[in-house]
């Protein structure tokens, strides 16, 4: 079967919402440890990489993150830092040398304000839309509670409540 390969459009000074997919789907972080090594990678995504991380999740076969990128060209460099060394560090682990763990990543250019709120809010709430928890402050894996310590609980629902995340379905996110 030959693999759907979209393609990549690389503009400067754009934010992101990017989708990356485990092989075959396979559950690799389906224990917090193995989810911790996504999350240190997303949160030290090498410096020499001019971009702000606005939001992210980590579930057991993908991951979503909500990236602004100073030049788009980085966006490759930056997701291949992310997937290249949490799957090094996971084939450690496993003693699986050379695995393939990540199949491909998805990418789209947030369209504005509504766009950017809207995917915000969708990541946040990809815990409960597949089953991890009902309530996304008891989530570790995401940027949630971040906001929630920063802000405050009434902000993160006046932010769901403007932008709503009903009928926004990505068809990549069906895991």
């Amino acid at each position: 079967m030959e693999l759907h390969r979209p393609p990549h459009l690389y503009l400067d000074e754009t934010i992101y919402f990017v989708t990356a997919s485990t092989k075959d789907k396979i559950r690799y972080f389906n224990t917090s440890e193995r989810k911790e090594i996504i999350l240190e990678t997303v949160m030290n995504i090498p410096e020499n990489i001019h971009c702000h991380l606005y939001a992210w999740i980590i579930l057991d076969n993908h991951y979503h993150v909500e990236i602004g990128l100073k030049y788009g060209k980085e966006l490759s460099i930056c997701v291949k830092a992310i997937n290249g060394k949490s799957s090094f560090k996971l084939n450690q682990i496993d003693k699986k040398r050379g695995r393939q763990v990540w199949q491909q990543y998805w990418d789209t250019c947030i369209r504005g304000e509504r766009d950017l709120w809207r995917r915000f809010n969708y990541i946040h709430h990809n815990s409960i839309k597949h089953g991890y928890v009902r309530q996304m402050e008891k989530y570790a894996f995401s940027s949630y509670n971040f906001y929630l310590e920063k802000y405050s609980q009434e902000w993160l629902m006046d932010i769901f409540a403007q932008y709503p995340v009903i009928d926004f379905t990505i068809r990549s996110d069906e895991f």
